[in-house]
C-alpha cells in the first residue's frame, strides 16, 4: 500500500474515477464528501460526509486518518462561497487568509493551510491521463475553415481569460465572441453564447500556462456535448492534453450523429 490519500470530492464523475484509480495504484482511500458519496463508495475505504461549515471536522480527520496525501477533485462550486455561511473558526480563518474568492486566494490559504498539517496536495493528472484529449481530429466531421480560424481565436482568448481567474470556455462564431465563462459555470456558458450564435457557433475550452492542476482539471463529457447539442452549435475544440474527455466513445459517436466536429489542438 502506498500510503492513505484523502480525496476532497465535489460534485460529478472525476471523484469516481480518481478514487478509483488511487485503489488501483495502492492507496487506501479517505472520501472527504461534499457532495453526494454515494459515487465514490465501491472505492473508499472511509467516506466522511463534509459540510463548508464545518471544517474543524475535516481537520481533525485529516489527522485521525494520519493523511499526509491530499487530492482535490470535481466541482466545488465558488458560488457557494458568496453566501452568508455560518463559518466554524477554521473556515473563518481559512477565508481571512485567502483575502478574497480569487482563485490565487484561496488556492494559497489552503496550501499554507495543509501545509501546516504535513500534507501535500497532489496532481490530479497522475490519477486521470489516460482520459487526457490526445490532439487531433476526434470526430468524422471536420470544421469549416471559418471555423478554424474561430477555434484558433477562440483558444487564444480562452488562454488569456484563464489566467485572470474568469473562465476557461467562452462561445464565439465569424471571430465574434458570444460568452465568456464565468461563476456560472462551463455549461451555462455555452447555453448563452449558443442563445446568440445559433448553429456554426464554435466552444472552445483552453488552460493558461501556469494552470494548477492539484486544484482543478478542465472537463467536458456528454452534459456538455449534449449542451452544444441544445445550443445548436457545430464545433467543441479543447486544449490537448490539458483537457479532459469522459466518456470519449460516448461521447465522439454521439458528436458525429449530431455533426458536431470536436476537435483537440496544441495552442502554445
Amino acid at each position: 500500500m502506498v500510503g492513505t490519500l484523502g480525496i476532497v470530492a465535489g460534485e460529478g464523475e472525476l471523484p469516481h474515477l480518481v478514487a478509483a484509480e488511487a485503489r488501483r495504484q495502492g492507496w487506501r482511500v479517505v472520501v472527504f464528501a461534499f457532495s453526494d458519496p454515494s459515487t465514490v463508495a465501491e472505492h473508499a475505504h472511509v467516506i466522511m460526509p463534509c459540510s463548508l461549515t464545518d471544517i474543524h471536522a475535516v481537520y481533525q480527520a485529516f489527522q485521525a486518518e494520519s493523511i499526509r496525501s491530499v487530492l482535490f477533485s470535481g466541482r466545488l462550486w465558488k458560488r457557494e462561497l458568496l453566501q452568508d455561511l455560518p463559518w466554524d473558526a477554521p473556515g473563518r480563518q481559512l477565508m481571512e487568509n485567502a483575502g478574497g474568492l480569487t482563485d490565487e486566494g484561496l488556492v494559497e490559504a489552503v496550501l499554507r493551510t495543509l501545509d501546516g498539517f504535513g500534507i501535500q496536495v497532489l496532481d490530479q493528472r497522475d490519477f486521470l491521463r489516460p482520459f487526457l484529449s490526445p490532439p487531433g481530429l476526434l470526430t468524422r466531421g471536420e470544421p469549416t475553415p471559418g471555423q478554424w480560424e474561430d477555434i484558433r481565436l477562440g483558444l487564444r482568448v480562452a488562454q488569456q481569460m484563464a489566467v485572470f481567474g474568469i473562465g476557461q470556455t467562452l462561445v464565439l462564431r465569424q471571430g465574434m465572441v458570444l460568452a465568456l465563462e464565468a461563476a456560472e459555470g462551463t455549461d451555462e456558458a455555452i447555453r448563452r453564447g449558443c442563445r446568440l450564435g445559433g448553429p456554426g457557433s464554435v466552444v472552445a475550452k483552453a488552460t493558461h500556462g501556469a494552470h494548477d492542476f492539484r486544484f482543478d482539471i478542465p472537463t467536458v463529457g456528454m452534459e456538455t456535448l449534449n449542451t452544444l447539442i441544445e445550443g445548436r452549435a457545430s464545433v467543441l475544440a479543447v486544449e490537448a492534453r490539458r483537457v479532459l474527455l469522459l466518456n470519449p466513445e460516448t461521447m465522439i459517436a454521439s458528436a458525429n450523429r449530431e455533426g458536431i466536429a470536436i476537435v483537440s489542438v496544441d495552442h502554445r
